[in-house]
């Protein structure tokens, strides 16, 4: 998924009491969409996809957002969700970035926030962290990258950087039984304004991702399936990655395609 397609491989989805109808302008590779209006009293609105992409060895996300009048509510880009989320306060059991716009909120700082479903995990809300709220109008670009550097759903770290600035850095450690719960299906872009509050919209978006392939196998970038031979490959069919185990015979799917 890239600059010149995003907005074909995403289903936009106009949830509850959403007043207000997303609109796409401008052209490649600046094409965007508002999500929500200041103008409009409730608008929650989210570009999706239905795969488990989480299941990735790494994946690499970038973004550039853009806000204005942003006194409440904001932006978010989740993962693994069991449903279409709503609010940022709630990512539907999905972990997930939050870019925050209200100050009062009893669960995020205004800023960048790394959620678990209702939980917060780590924030910034020094300028940094803020820089998409006081950049209007120009726009913010944004980078997640979720890496697992143990190979496995042990340990999955989040990256975020708002421009050349490091906002979050957090391992999370644990069982992960989310990553391969078949109701875990749900990842994407949203945003929430709740009562006359924000502006916001995305564009240049670009999904990237590595599938782990088990050992003595490869990425079949036709069957888009790792197959046990000799090799293994990225999802580009490119730079090698680490392996485990695997019988012969065996093969794991990948998730959609990101071309």
């Amino acid at each position: 998924m890239n600059e010149t397609n995003w907005y074909d491989e995403l289903t936009l989805q106009i949830l509850g009491d959403s007043t207000f109808t997303p609109a796409f302008t401008g052209v490649d590779p600046n094409k965007q969409v508002q999500l929500t209006d200041a103008s409009a009293e409730s608008s929650s609105n989210v570009l999706y996809k239905e795969s488990r992409l989480q299941e990735a060895f790494r994946i690499t996300v970038t973004f550039e957002i853009q806000t204005s009048s942003a006194n409440a509510d904001g932006m978010f880009f989740f993962l693994g969700s069991s449903s279409l989320p709503l609010y940022t306060e709630d990512l539907a059991d999905g972990y997930g970035v939050v870019f925050q716009a209200y100050e009062s909120s009893p669960t995020m700082k205004r800023g960048t926030n790394l959620v678990h479903g209702t939980t917060q995990l780590a924030y910034d809300d020094t300028a940094n962290g803020r820089a998409f709220l006081d950049n209007y109008p120009e726009w913010t670009s944004v980078s997640i990258t979720i890496s697992k550097p143990n190979y496995d759903n042990s340990t999955i770290h989040w990256l975020v950087y708002l421009g050349s600035n490091k906002v979050i850095n957090y391992t999370v450690t644990g069982a992960q039984t989310w990553v391969t719960d078949p109701s875990s299906r749900y990842w994407g872009f949203g945003a929430r304004d709740g009562m006359v509050t924000m502006s916001s919209s995305y564009r240049r978006i670009r999904v990237e991702y590595e599938t782990l392939c088990d050992a003595a196998s490869y990425l079949d970038p036709t069957a888009q399936a790792c197959v046990c031979q000799v090799g293994h490959f990225s999802i580009d069919g490119g730079s090698q990655i680490p392996c485990t185990a695997c019988a012969v015979g065996n093969y794991t799917d990948t998730v959609g395609s990101t071309a």
